[in-house]
């Protein structure tokens, strides 16, 4: 897969993975938002709808405190006189003040009046039953023989909840003993509840805890006897119930007051939910096709032809062209990083095509001077011994006997020339005995060729040997550094010191010499084997370090890593 695709790719999981995480956070947070205000709104309609059955309760203690007081009313309960009693108790009585029970009892707890009449219907209804076991004097709600502040409450009955008030009659002489009370009720059958829904455009119900319930609602019974003043849950995607529970004058719980809504606001969430859920998505698709473009443009587009471009260069050869450095960014640093490398490669293989010129300038000075030893020295020898030996059959002694002792001498001359060419080419106690034997021996060939003293500090291990290469290494280094001295330097004396560290083979050589310009003599390509020797040490992962100056002298430091450091 290419590059542009696997991005592509990684691009798009990022952003359905991130989109994914909003959504998810979006939709818990907002919709349980949402949920939360739909249920604190479910419970403020059940609060309204409380209130409202408060508010009639309230409106009932005021008509009971008011018909206490009705002289009438006192009298009908004196005298049992049915003159005072009929404009007062008639149907006109419940019309005007709103209630549809009305009882009265005196002192003795009998019953002297109870009528039930649906003012809006206009028809009687059943006095409750439920109401009248309750009409003694001892009953806490209807007893009220000896207060005046008269007593509210609720009742359950079979036609359903009955709000109730009852007052002491007095009459119009606050200072008269109560003869009885007056009881006022609002039964919530059918039609008033149907009323209250009007008022408070809500669904109420008024469910009795005594009956089966349905698992919904016996679930907000639970809540709510566990402590709860209100309790809502869903029914469905579309309704939401609100519950709270109803006492009767015993404050114990008789009815579940029960109302269900609409779930607007649970719409309304949703649809907010959704609408943020595209704009995102479209969001997200945009900025990711955004993101995607530029990226491909700013950083895949220039990352591809700077591939291309590389490739090209390295197809065909050539390390003097360069790569396109567009802009100044972290991309353009890589391509001039590139470039930069691009241009040491070059350089370095000019060098390296120098030094190949000079090795093969080396080798072949190397087997011209060998050429010339040969024809020279080892061709006249074998030239001589050949006349000496041509003829000495023919001659007379003691002749004969002096020309072959001349041809011997001449032998063992050649055998030394000989000897002397293998030790210049290679030493054989280098392979023998070692770096130190072999240096030694250079060293007094060196001074007795040169004039050259070398002063030698030899702070190496007794014994230690090192790789063959690096020993190889090290004796034609400072070969080449002693000979550089007694060509150039103008010197009688040079010292080589050698030790051993933790990690490497470290050689120094110095002379008080002349010494040179050393940048200008490696510009000049004239380094009188300075780069050879660069190279060889190179060859082994070391450093050779050259400080010299016009009239100072040189210093060389050499460092030939071990075997197991140049392992690392």
């Amino acid at each position: 897969m290419s590059l542009s695709r696997t991005t592509l790719v990684m691009i798009a999981l990022a952003f359905l993975g991130l989109l994914a995480i909003l959504l998810a956070t979006m939709q818990t947070t907002l919709m349980n938002h949402f949920n939360t205000v739909e249920i604190g709104g479910t419970n403020e309609s059940v609060r309204r709808a409380l209130l409202m059955v408060e508010n009639e309760q309230d409106s009932l203690v005021a008509m009971a405190r008011t018909w206490a007081h009705n002289e009438e009313i006192y009298q009908f309960i004196e005298t049992r006189s049915a003159r005072y009693g009929v404009a007062s108790l008639g149907n006109q009585a419940f019309s005007e003040q709103d209630f549809n029970i009305l009882g009265l009892v005196d002192e003795k707890g009998q019953v002297l009046f109870s009528r039930g009449y649906d003012a809006d219907l206009d028809k009687e209804i059943e006095f409750p039953i439920e109401l009248v076991n309750r009409l003694t004097p001892g009953d806490p709600l209807v007893g009220v023989l000896n207060s005046r502040a008269g007593r509210q409450g609720l009742i359950a009955t079979s036609q359903g909840p009955l709000l109730l008030a009852s007052a002491g009659v007095v009459g119009n002489d606050s200072g008269r003993a109560v003869n009885g009370v007056v009881v006022i009720g609002k039964l919530l059958n059918e039609n008033q509840i149907y009323r209250l829904n009007q008022v408070l455009q809500l669904n109420i119900q008024f469910l009795p805890i005594r009956t089966p319930l349905p698992d919904a609602d016996q679930a907000a019974l639970q809540n709510l006897q566990n402590g709860a003043d209100f309790y809502s849950r869903p029914i469905d995607s579309e309704t939401i119930a609100g519950y709270t529970l109803l006492e009767d004058a015993n404050d114990l719980p008789v009815y579940l007051l029960k109302i269900e809504l609409p779930r607007t606001t649970h719409r309304e969430g949703e649809f907010v939910a959704n609408y943020l859920m595209i704009a995102m998505i479209l969001a997200a698709f945009v900025l990711g096709v955004t993101f995607f473009f530029s990226l491909d443009r700013l950083v895949l587009y220039r990352v591809k032809r700077l591939g291309n471009e590389i490739t090209t260069i390295a197809d065909s050869g050539d390390l003097s062209k360069r790569v396109t450095v567009a802009r100044r960014d972290e991309l353009s640093q890589l391509t001039m990083t590139i470039n930069q490398m691009l241009a040491a490669f070059e350089k370095n293989n000019a060098e390296l095509q120098v030094l190949s010129r000079q090795l093969v300038a080396i080798q072949e000075t190397e087997r011209r001077q060998i050429a010339l030893e040969l024809h020279d020295e080892i061709g006249q020898y074998l030239t001589g011994l050949k006349l000496l030996l041509e003829g000495s059959d023919t001659l007379a002694e003691p002749a004969r006997t002096q020309r072959l002792q001349q041809a011997g001498r001449l032998v063992n001359e050649l055998i030394g020339r000989v000897r002397e060419l293998s030790l210049d080419l290679r030493p054989a106690m280098l392979d023998d005995f070692g770096l130190v034997p072999a240096l030694l021996w250079l060293f007094e060939r060196y001074e007795s060729q040169t004039r050259v003293q070398v002063l030698f500090q030899n702070r190496l291990p007794e014994g230690e040997r090192y790789d063959p290469e690096v020993e190889t290494a090290a004796f034609r280094t400072i070969q080449e550094a002693l000979t550089n001295i007694a060509r150039h330097a103008q010197t009688n004396e040079a010292e080589v010191t050698l030790w051993r560290s933790a990690e490497a083979l470290e050689i120094k050589i110095e002379d008080q010499g002349q010494g040179f310009e050393l940048e200008k003599v490696l510009d000049e390509q004239h380094s009188s084997g300075l780069i050879g020797m660069r190279e060889r040490v190179g060859l082994l992962g070391g450093s050779l370090n050259i400080e010299t100056a016009p009239g100072q002298g040189t210093s060389l430091s050499i460092v030939f890593p071990l075997a197991e450091e140049r392992g690392k």
